[in-house]
């Protein structure tokens, strides 16, 4: 952009701003001028001009449909007034000023803050579908996908993404690398397991390998609780080797937790072969049968009997036949 043009905008008011831009006659023109408008602003030192983009919406959304459906480019430009109105807010406390120019600061990030919350409002399954089809360009989903609050929604968002057969190269690299690094960043140790193994699949070898590394190191830690029975279920189909053994050991030795042992011991016993999975199939079973009503463990927990109804004495008909028999179920991890 020309300094001469650069003036145009200016010495015009955020609505003339606005007006002209709509009616100019070169797109290529305006797409230029919606692009740079606020880095030559800041960079000539016109902060007060820059700050008047950020009146009203309406800079907000040029910028939005100049950008293809994007809010990059206007919380770029947003971050430069606020860099300018914190700069000039400490400036302000140092010489003993009323610190105006911090309420814009305040503004800014509330902006920022709305922008980026409307994100979450996005389900994984619509925008993946919109990608499919052609409705939406991958760079805009992905944009959408970086802006979502929520860690977990967010790598959901990159895994159904990655699912699609409509990302490049490039594309799939930027969800792949980004889905990894949220993930990680999660606090919850049993959600970052999950999310990792969820994610694991649709990584390529390197980053994968670190995926499975750090959700291993953290679902063998020397503990038990049910976080740590959903974790390993969630990682059973990439165990393998020592990992697997270990696993396999683990679970054997939860035989005061029979819930937790069958359901691990069904999820590992497809990566076993020939006599262990036979054993472990057996273990399960094991577990889910019943201990004697009289049995010393279910005075201790008369709801243990409930769950367990049926007995393995010699007189088990008569005992049982007034009991029904449970029905399977396996508890499953977050959708």
């Amino acid at each position: 952009m020309s300094k001469p043009f650069t003036n145009r905008f200016i010495n015009l008011s955020p609505e003339q701003g606005s007006n002209t831009l709509q009616t100019l006659v070169s797109s290529e023109r305006r797409q230029y001028s919606l692009e740079r408008l606020a880095q030559h602003l800041y960079e000539a030192g016109f902060h007060k001009k820059l700050a008047t983009l950020f009146n009203d919406d309406s800079w907000m959304k040029l910028r939005f449909e100049g950008s293809h459906y994007r809010y990059d480019g206007y919380l770029e430009d947003l971050s430069l007034a606020w860099t300018w109105a914190h700069t000039e807010a400490g400036r302000q406390i140092e010489t003993n000023q009323e610190a105006r120019a911090f309420a814009d600061c305040l503004r800014y990030l509330l902006i920022y803050t709305s922008v980026n919350s409307t994100a979450g409002n996005y389900t994984p399954e619509i925008v993946a579908r919109a990608v499919e089809v052609g409705l939406w360009a991958p760079d805009r989903a992905l944009s959408i996908a970086a802006k979502i609050p929520d860690g977990i929604e967010r790598v959901e968002m990159y895994i159904a993404l990655l699912e699609t057969a409509k990302l490049r190269n490039e594309h799939r690299e930027e969800a792949q690398r980004q889905g990894l690094e949220v993930a990680l960043a999660l606090e919850s140790e049993s959600e970052q397991v999950e999310m990792l193994a969820a994610l694991a699949p649709h990584l390529e070898e390197k980053l994968r390998s670190k995926a499975l590394e750090r959700a291993l190191k953290t679902a063998f830690a020397p503990k038990y609780d049910s976080d740590q029975v959903n974790m390993l279920i969630a990682l059973a189909p990439y165990l393998t080797g020592e990992m697997l053994e270990r696993a396999l050991k683990l679970a054997f030795s939860w035989s005061e937790f029979w819930q937790d042992q069958a359901r691990l011991l069904e999820a590992l016993a497809p990566q076993l072969m020939g006599g262990l999975r036979n054993k472990a199939l057996e273990r399960a079973l094991e577990a889910t049968l019943p201990l004697d009503s009289d049995h010393e463990e279910d005075r201790e927990a008369p709801w243990r009997s409930r769950c367990r109804p049926m007995a393995r004495t010699s007189n088990m008909s008569a005992k049982s036949n007034s009991m029904a028999m449970p029905s399977s179920k396996r508890t499953g991890l977050r959708a």
